[in-house]
């Protein structure tokens, strides 16, 4: 549950956002949603037998693709992250897990039930992965994508972080959905770390990176930057998850990219065109960061 989310609460509406942990398994090749992995695995219709134990326990890893095309982000790595996952199992999903910074939290938590009360936040973001990657691909990219599909369970937020760390990768963002009742609160903001492994100056690596998703967001996508972040002017705060915290050299960004309990947002969230403006947003703003 973001902090924005809690303080809604606290004035009497009900928030459903909570960071989740997705499956990411534990080889570089397989597929992906149809997208074409730079090694490739032998073909197999069931991806649970392609990477069982992504299914059974937290894989680690992530699928690698290689670049498409050449373009402005040459050489460059970075992890795309569609929050949450389809899978619960209790004794997984409350273990304990390391977070920079602070106590500890748990490995996964549920994300929110979209607009229409069936389609759940891990699905819309995965859907929103789906077309971002390939444009990230096509200029020049390499993207680390952590789980394989949006059936699964896999990494702890701990691990999500780790992918990008081992990887060297030079961005990690983090697709996520708001999940405030009040239908007066609408828009996208963007969450970097209060406390992190790589210090003071990856943090403030982070916020730049968050100010160009912000403002690339701005100039494609219909939904309005958040009414309700502390800053609405630059909707960019600091608040405490691993996916974040524990990253050691790689800039990283939580976008909550709509409020999914909002009847306009749900809307555009959910329409074709809303997603592929959403994702060039987003493209535009990881260019912008790593130019």
């Amino acid at each position: 549950m973001s902090a924005i989310a809690r303080r809604v609460t606290a004035l009497g509406a009900v928030a459903l956002l909570a960071t989740g942990c997705a499956v990411a398994p534990g080889a570089s090749g397989g597929s992906a949603g149809g997208l074409a992995p730079a090694t490739v695995a032998p073909a197999d219709p069931d991806p649970r037998a392609a990477f069982p134990s992504a299914y059974l326990t937290p894989s680690t890893g992530g699928l690698r693709f290689g670049p498409t095309g050449s373009g402005r982000l040459d050489g460059r790595t970075v992890v795309v992250d569609p929050g949450h996952n389809a899978q619960w199992i209790t004794s997984i999903n409350n273990v304990r897990k390391p977070m920079f910074g602070t106590a500890g939290a748990r490995c996964l938590a549920v994300g929110a039930t979209g607009m229409d009360g069936k389609t759940m936040e891990h699905t819309v973001m995965w859907q929103l992965s789906q077309k971002l990657v390939p444009l990230l691909r096509a200029d020049g990219a390499t993207v680390l994508l952590t789980r394989p599909d949006d059936d699964g369970l896999g990494p702890c937020n701990d691990e999500r972080a780790e992918i990008a760390n081992r990887a060297g990768a030079d961005l990690l963002v983090s697709l996520h959905g708001d999940g405030a009742e009040n239908q007066k609160l609408r828009g996208f903001y963007a969450i970097i770390p209060k406390h992190s492994a790589g210090g003071e100056a990856l943090i403030a690596e982070s916020r730049a990176a968050a100010e160009k998703l912000i403002t690339a967001l701005r100039q494609h996508s219909e939904i309005p930057s958040s009414n309700y972040a502390e800053n609405k002017e630059m909707p960019v705060q600091q608040e405490d998850f691993a996916v974040l915290n524990n990253l050691t050299a790689t800039p990283g960004v939580l976008l909550e990219v709509a409020n999914v309990r909002q009847a306009d947002d749900w809307a555009i969230l959910t329409s074709e065109r809303g997603q592929a403006d959403l994702v060039a947003g987003i493209a535009a703003g990881i260019v912008d960061a790593l130019a």
